[in-house]
Parts: C-alpha cells; structure tokens; sequence
C-alpha cells in the first residue's frame, strides 16, 4: 500500500484526483485487510459463530474497526501490556461456562446469533493495536452511558473532530500520505457506528455476569467513596480522549508494576468497562485494602482511591446495578 499512498500524497492534500486513483479504493484497500490477532485473544476467536467471525474479519465490523484504528492511531495511548491482559480477560470469559452458548437446529433462523457478541473486539484484534486501543474507548463510552443515543452521538461528534485535526495538521504540513489521512477523509457512518456501540454493549452484558462477583465488590467500594474530579479538557472532545488516555496509562503501568492514584474518575469506570481488578487502597473513614486477586496483576500493585475535594462533590461517581446489569454513572 505504500507505493499507492505515496502516488496520491499530493492529492489528498490539496483535495484533487491523480491518476485515476480515489480515496474510495484506498478506504476499501487498507479498511479491508485483516491483520493477525494477538495470540490473548484466539480463544475469542475461536470461540465465536461463524457468522459473527466472517462479519468481524471482513465485514462493517472490520471496517469500522480498521477505520476507528487508523484515524486514532496517531493519539493512541501505547498500552502492550493493557492489550495483552484484556486479550486474556476476555478470552476467559468467553470460555466461561454458560458464557457462549452454541446455536442449536432448534433455535431456527436465531442459530447464529446464539452466543456470546464478541463480534467488535475481534473486529479490532484483527485491525492492529489502535484499533484495540480505539476499543477501550468504546467500553468506556458504553458503560458510562445507558442509553445508546448519547454514545453513538459522541462517536459521531470525536469523529468529526478528529477528521478535522488530521486534515488540518495535513494541509499545514503537508506530511506524507498514510492511513489516518485517508481514514480522516472518509465518511464513517453512524449507523456503523451505532451497530460497533451495540456489538460492544452485547459483550458488556455478557462480561458482567461472568465477572458478576467482582462488580458487585466493586460496587460496595465505590457507593462508600466521596467524588473523583472528572477529566480536564477545554471541551467534551478533550475530556474524552484524555479519560482514555489516563486510564489506558494507568493501567498498563499498573501492569508493569507500578502502584497508580486514581486521580481522576476515568480510571474508576475502566475498571469495571474492561473486567480488570487491581487490588485497591480505599482511603475512607479508615484506609484498608481491597484484594481482588486477580492474576492478571502482579500481587505487589495496588491502586489507592480516596477521598477528593469539596469543590468536586458536584460530580458524583455513582454505581448501581441496573436490572442485573452493572451501570456506573461517572461524569468525565
């Protein structure tokens, strides 16, 4: 592909055609090409309906992916480790017992929509490491919004925005063609954006009850804790990517054994979006500490969380189990 971009670099740029070539053909090259899933995340793989598989590898769930990944890549956050203990985790829970039930003749048309709806993560195992990142983010959007319109609508808005940074810096600078200038001169539809916000709403279902023992203790500790600070940002776009951004960073330095203040509320709704438990320093009325053990961490690391400022006690974080299904309401 890179002789390709290399041809349109000029044209892209300045908004004209060259050479026959079109930014239709290299969206439908590039958002196409599947890449190898990290080896944490085969047994999801695996474990999906042959219908959602092909959707996830070929299909709108893999150009979205494909698309979400390259127009992010540049502000991704670097995470190996986080990627790698999220590809395990969710693994793991596909596997659990009565996670991902097999569609059977008597289930009729249904047969391949039984199961588990993992169809967004493998889309984006499949499309490279900002795409997983860019998945995160669709967790944490999911979870902290009960109602699909808001998310789709904030997918909507990042998206704009961020197509006008690319091609702003790219028309500045002139740099050379790549995918996330081509990614940024795409038209991402919200109705795909809606069905990726769907998928990635299926699998929190899912994860919840798997990981149902843990959510509620995790919802005991935080219902006895004062308010975080939301992100800082100077609009809704800012905070957005800077919530991801900190609780990506927090995380994998959590995982590279490194102890981690939450410092703000973003890292508090990752924990229960991604189904990861650090052990937690709970600074209340007494300090004491929260054992998870989960194995995914070293034992040695701990996130402490805490009491915070009166000024900040208007943005409540808030955690409530919402017709079995855990729903915290945590303003960025």
């Amino acid at each position: 592909m890179s002789h390709i971009f290399g041809k349109v670099t000029n044209a892209v740029v300045s908004g004209t055609n060259e050479n026959s070539f079109s930014l239709a053909n290299l969206n439908l090259g590039f958002s196409l090409v599947k890449l190898e899933a990290p080896a944490e995340f085969h047994p999801l793989g695996s474990a999906l309906s042959l219908q959602r598989r092909q959707t996830a590898e070929v299909g709108s769930h893999h150009q979205t992916a494909r698309l979400l990944g390259a127009l992010f890549s540049q502000i991704a956050p670097n995470a190996p480790k986080l990627l790698q203990a999220f590809g395990q985790r969710v693994s793991e829970i596909i596997n659990s017992p009565d996670a991902n039930p097999t569609g059977t003749p008597e289930d009729g048309p249904f047969k391949d929509s039984v199961g588990a709806d993992a169809t967004s993560i493998w889309a984006a195992a499949t499309s490279g490491s900002a795409s997983l990142a860019v998945l995160l983010l669709a967790c944490l959007l999911a979870r902290k919004f009960d109602d699909p319109k808001l998310s789709v609508a904030l997918w909507v808005e990042i998206v704009a925005i961020r197509q006008k940074e690319v091609l702003a810096t790219a028309q500045s600078t002139g740099f050379a063609m790549n995918e996330t200038v081509v990614a940024a001169h795409q038209r991402i539809l919200r109705e795909d954006l809606a069905t990726f916000d769907a998928s990635v709403r299926a699998w929190l279902i899912t994860a919840d009850q798997v990981m149902v023992k843990k959510l509620k203790q995790l919802t005991l500790i935080l219902d006895n804790l004062t308010t975080l600070p939301v992100s800082v940002g100077k609009d809704t776009y800012a905070k957005i990517i800077n919530a991801w951004d900190g609780a990506i960073k927090g995380f994998e330095a959590l995982l590279e054994g490194r102890p981690q203040n939450a410092t703000d509320s973003s890292v508090l709704l990752a924990l229960s979006s991604w189904h990861l438990y650090p052990d937690l320093i709970v600074l209340s009325s007494e300090t004491k500490k929260v054992i998870f053990q989960d194995p995914l961490f070293p034992p040695s690391v701990a996130m402490t969380v805490g009491f915070i400022a009166q000024r900040y006690r208007s943005s409540i974080s808030r955690v409530s189990m919402v017709s079995g299904s855990f729903s915290p309401q945590i303003l960025w």
